[in-house]
């Protein structure tokens, strides 16, 4: 039997980000994920929080990985062709979770 977080990993991720549907644009790669352009605030298993403006939660990938601060990504969302240009901060948690996905820290180019 498969773990729920190997599945995650896997394929559920991937099936949810279709259906909820923000695309970010890295390097030319379409990666699907969640946008979130408010205050949100994340928990982690060791009980501290952290606050942050700008998100992108999506798969971890090697693409992902490899994301240094500054770089470009851009935002697609809702049939917009050209999108809107952010930069990259961080990754949450650097590594991704246990499940495989990760949040992208924005900022304003």
């Amino acid at each position: 039997m498969t773990s729920l977080a190997k599945f995650m990993r896997d394929e559920g991720d991937a099936i949810i980000f279709a259906a909820l549907g923000e695309i970010a644009v890295i390097d030319g790669q379409e990666h699907e994920g969640v946008f979130n352009n408010r205050p949100r605030q994340i928990e982690f298993d060791d009980g501290s929080i952290m606050a942050v403006d700008i998100t992108f939660d999506c798969t971890y990938t090697e693409k992902i990985r490899r994301l240094r601060e500054g770089d470009p990504i851009v935002i697609k969302y809702e049939a917009t062709e050209e999108g809107t240009r952010y930069c990259f901060r961080r990754r949450i948690p650097a590594e991704g979770d246990e499940t495989g996905k990760v949040t992208l820290e924005l900022g304003a180019l």
